[in-house]
């Protein structure tokens, strides 16, 4: 994982425990400014999307019956 840069004064930051909601909460030892950091997962739910695209895998024989995977893949239907 790469270091986190402080958006403040640009130095390093720091893991700082968890929100309540479960994301990871950093530091600024320099300034003491906060943020949370969240990864960008759309190439990975593409690159999923697409396999099962160009597959005979069907939606209905997925865990969950393929609700959760048409609600994740909801943004990819207009490309």
């Amino acid at each position: 994982m790469k270091s986190k840069i402080c958006p403040v004064c640009g130095s390093n930051m720091v893991r700082n425990g968890k929100t309540e909601s479960g994301k990871q909460r950093f530091r600024c030892k320099a300034c003491g400014s906060s943020k949370t950091h969240s990864y960008n997962s759309d190439s990975k739910e593409l690159k999923e999307f697409l396999d099962w695209l160009l597959s005979k895998q069907r939606q209905v024989d997925m865990k969950g019956g393929g609700r959760t995977f048409r609600r994740n893949m909801a943004k990819f239907w207009s490309v």
